[in-house]
């Protein structure tokens, strides 16, 4: 383990002994020798990272509660107004989300939005743009991240932040309570405070930062990368992710996990729509029945984007779609497995039979057994048109069924990344 991982550990134990009380108990297993006259330097590369740190009187990870009324002190503490700063937005109410982008425009910083905020600026597409090195080296410019909300979906925006911050640029996170947040184990400040009530007293209290606009030459990545997808006669998973866009606010989405999550970060301009998720250890399990719980809860139509071995793995739960108030939408992507082990790296020889598990089935007898409508769009354009005509006039819930070539998505995904990475420059 590296000693970021040690330090974030310690950190999160103290705040929360100072919230719950209690002991702690830390058991450190270290690895021989350590008995005296070994070659010290084999510790160099185990304290490479944290060196920032040892200079400084300051936890590693710090960890802050209910600090609204001293809003003051930390706008003097962050100083923002003279920082080059990024703000992420993950998953957040949409009132939240709405909140962070009226300060990204105050302060003048570019927004990067992750699918599970529900909205979307001017720099999406980031998961495809950031393999471009002109682009990643203009963002990499930041010397301040605020992170509004947590688990985000890219793994590559991930990656683009934990290299920031090893590079010394300072990390705060919002969140609504004591949580570990931090999966890389960064020099991390969190704050757990009301979201809303925080970004509320920075709008009505900070000045312009004196960096605004560092950014615009940005914009054009995400157009360049919407301008490199590929125009096919058929429908393909590209087209389900962006059929979201077409999407009225007045409904709820819920984003599937594996591949559609994914797609829909890459490609899709979120409509500033309420937008729920179950990301998190428990994979695809329950996806069905937590989104019919969503829409149990709001009492608003709902739309459910899914895949097929996700809805497999839960189909029983589409009984508790079977007298849904409201009109909702269950869009299921049918590939024929786990497409999406094409873009990891599971090993060849078990791919099909342990990974990607082809099935063979498809899902209008589902939809019978179950009281559901059934259709199967051959087209974006049918399948957009099906999707508000029934949030619009139908009853009950509708199951979507969009079949699409197994392996196309992955190649489809490789090419786009490619064409981007070596293609054009921006951010200059």
């Amino acid at each position: 383990m590296p000693l970021s991982w040690l330090l974030t550990s310690i950190d999160y134990a103290f705040a929360e002994q100072k919230l719950r009380g209690g002991s702690i108990h830390i058991n450190c297993p270290f690895p021989e020798p350590l008995y005296g006259g070994e070659d010290k330097t084999v510790f160099a590369d185990y304290l490479a990272n944290v060196g920032a740190w040892q200079a400084s009187s300051d936890c590693f990870s710090g960890y802050t509660e209910n600090r609204l009324k001293d809003f003051a002190q930390d706008s003097k503490l962050l100083n923002l107004a003279a920082r080059k700063g990024v703000i992420v937005v993950g998953s957040v109410r949409l009132a939240e989300a709405k909140q962070a982008l009226a300060l990204a425009s105050h302060l003048g910083w570019p927004v990067l939005c992750d699918p599970q905020s529900g909205v979307s600026e001017r720099w999406q597409r980031y998961d495809i743009w950031l393999q471009n090195k002109t682009a990643s080296d203009a963002l990499a410019q930041a010397d301040f991240i605020l992170q509004v909300g947590s688990r985000l979906v890219s793994k590559r925006l991930l990656s683009w932040i934990d290299h920031q911050v090893e590079a010394g640029c300072e990390y705060v996170l919002l969140a609504p309570v004591l949580d570990r947040l931090n999966p890389s184990h960064l020099r991390q400040k969190q704050l757990c405070v009301n979201i809303k009530d925080w970004l509320s007293a920075a709008l009505n209290t900070l000045p312009q930062s004196q960096y605004s606009g560092w950014a615009e030459a940005l914009i054009d990545a995400p157009n360049a990368v919407r301008s490199k997808l590929l125009s096919t006669p058929h429908l393909t998973e590209f087209d389900v992710a962006r059929s979201i866009e077409t999407l009225p606010n007045s409904v709820d989405l819920f984003i599937g996990n594996s591949l559609i999550v994914r797609l829909v970060d890459m490609l899709t301009s979120m409509p500033a729509i309420e937008t729920y998720s179950n990301r998190g250890a428990s994979g695809i399990d329950g996806l069905v029945a937590t989104a019919a719980g969503v829409q149990k809860g709001s009492e608003r139509s709902l739309v459910l984007y899914i895949g097929d071995t996700s809805l497999l793995y839960d189909m029983n739960s589409l009984a508790l779609f079977s007298h849904a108030d409201k009109p909702c939408v269950i869009v299921v992507t049918n590939n024929d497995g786990g497409a999406i082990f094409d873009m990891l790296p599971a090993p060849s020889e078990q791919k099909s039979q342990y990974y990607q598990m082809p099935h063979g089935y498809q899902f209008h007898h589902a939809a019978a057994q179950f009281g559901l409508h059934y259709h199967a769009p051959q087209d974006k354009s049918e399948l957009e048109s099906a999707v508000a005509h029934h949030l619009s006039q139908g009853e009950g819930t509708l199951l979507l069924e969009v079949t699409t070539q197994p392996h196309e998505v992955g190649e489809m995904i490789r090419q786009l990344g490619q064409s981007v990475a070596n293609d054009f420059n921006y951010g200059q």
